[in-house]
């Protein structure tokens, strides 16, 4: 056996490696040289004398030390011998998994270089001659003159580390204040979110955010300035976690909210709903469109700017998202989940339905246009429209209001779940009516419809309805000179005159 092969430098900075791979794991740095053991990978420096062990190369190391000597021993050299170098030719890296856990923003250090203010933490606390908690870190009070660290257990006693039945311990140091290079865990601020892992490139020196930072996740990552206060620096396994590869959690043609934006979300807003409409692989993941209002802005973005909108409804070809925190508004459609037995059984879970009005002093209860029954707001969700901006504009909405005159049948075109442009007021969009008045100047047209008299709509908001019966508006004039309607008339007309 000699230098291992396949051997991948994942990070490095300054010429320094600072992460490796190897047979499928991970492999970082570790600072207490005494615990090298079995299975970690040694670097090779390019100070040694290369008869036997080659510079700048990755051997597999032994955990059984060369005797009488502070020199390393690797598992074999490029003779096949056991052979070992001193430990300062050496850079060990461990295993992520093997790491284990420790206090966030503190160092493993070798017990020789312990000193008065370092801690000690107990990993088994078996037989243990003090009251100790496996976990916990304790301050070291006191050095001796024999280099045995003291420290005060639970009960307040003082202890002195050379009894021998202290076996499974670590000697831990505060890391110093974070600098360039450092990998931080955010714990407050914006516009990270709490929980990601992020890398130090600058400090400015200043006392606002002095920290440029940037996203441990990204691989061509933006870049923002950070306060030392929304800081604490990260584990090693909190680094390596969030730099494993994840898969995508969103697809092309789902739904989400812009919860951060991205440099590449110009006119975006958080709250805004987006659709994937595809895949990147530039710098940002996910190429979206913005639905909520009428632009459809394009942008791109990542996993940590959108939350999934889970479990869209699709109903007569729309999308919608469950909305289950407030009441349905008049027009809107419901989702009925959780029916109440009713002796007809006109309506079952995952039924949809267009509500004519909210019913007044129920907590939410509506009536619906399809069925002659009171829906109890423990029934059903309401359903907001996502994909307003998919939709092309009606070919009504490029109409003038001179297309239209007093006595043509009409009725509603916009989308039966959108209001006009001055509401509803519960008329559907099978409802024919009859013009009754046009105020060209205001810009509104009175409609007479079944359900509904004197209904104002704006051109943009009706269509003609061709080939039916003309109904005329008639007006008569009082003697005081006021006009005022009268009953409507049906008839049929057959030609101009």
């Amino acid at each position: 056996m000699s230098a291992l092969t396949g051997v991948k430098v994942i990070d490095a900075k300054g010429g320094v490696v600072e992460r490796i791979s190897y047979d499928g794991e991970e492999y970082l740095p570790i600072d207490e040289k005494a615990a090298v053991k079995d299975g970690d990978i040694g670097l090779t420096g390019n100070k040694h004398p290369p008869d036997d062990i080659l510079r700048n190369s990755f051997y597999e190391m032994s955990g059984k030390p060369l005797p009488n000597s502070n020199r390393y021993r690797i598992k074999s050299d490029e003779d096949g011998d056991t052979n070992g170098l001193h430990d300062d030719y050496f850079t060990i890296f461990r295993k992520v998994s093997e790491l284990g856990k420790r206090p966030p923003g503190y160092e493993e250090i070798p017990k020789k270089d312990a000193r008065t203010g370092d801690y000690i933490v107990f990993t088994d606390v078996t037989d243990t001659p003090a009251d100790v908690t496996a976990g916990e870190a304790y301050e070291i009070s006191r050095m001796d003159s024999a280099g045995d660290p003291h420290f005060d257990d639970n009960d307040g006693c003082r202890q002195d580390m050379y009894d021998h039945r202290y076996r499974s311990h670590k000697y831990l140091r505060k890391k110093a204040a974070l600098k360039p290079g450092d990998y931080a865990k955010v714990v407050g601020g914006s516009p990270f979110k709490r929980g990601d892992i992020v890398k130090i490139v600058e400090d400015d020196g200043t006392n606002l955010a002095p920290l440029k930072c940037t996203l441990v996740s990204e691989e061509a990552p933006d870049y923002w300035w950070k306060s030392r206060g929304n800081l604490t620096p990260a584990t090693a396994e909190e680094v390596a976690e969030a730099r494993r590869p994840k898969q995508p959690a969103l697809q092309s043609g789902d739904y989400a909210e812009v919860v951060r934006k991205s440099s590449a979300m110009v006119g975006f807003h958080r709250g805004d709903t987006v659709k994937i409409i595809g895949l990147s692989a530039g710098k940002h993941t996910y190429e979206l469109r913005n639905v909520s209002g009428s632009l459809g802005n394009e942008g791109y973005g990542n996993a940590e700017h959108l939350r999934k909108i889970p479990r869209p409804v699709t109903h007569n070809g729309r999308v919608y998202r469950e909305v289950a925190d407030r009441p349905a508004k008049e027009g809107e459609k419901i989702r009925i989940v959780k029916a109440e037995a009713s002796p007809s059984e006109e309506y079952k879970n995952g039924d949809v339905f267009t509500v004519r009005r909210p019913v007044p002093n129920t907590r939410g209860g509506v009536h619906v246009r399809e069925i002659p029954f009171y829906i109890s707001k423990r029934e059903y969700v309401a359903l907001e429209p996502l994909d307003a901006a998919d939709k092309p504009a009606a070919d009504c909405c490029e109409k003038s209001i001179d297309d239209f005159e007093v006595g043509d049948k009409v009725r509603i075109c916009v989308p039966e779940d959108e209001n006009t442009s001055r509401g509803r007021a519960g008329v559907t969009n099978d409802e024919i009516g009859t013009v009754r008045e046009i105020n060209r100047g205001a810009g509104v047209i009175f409609v007479n419809f079944p359900s509904y008299r004197t209904f104002s709509a704006e051109s943009q908001d009706i269509e003609k309805v061709a080939d039916g019966p003309k109904q005329l508006a008639v007006k008569v004039t009082l003697p005081d000179g006021s006009t005022q309607n009268i009953e409507e008339l049906d008839v049929t007309v057959e030609g101009s005159r």
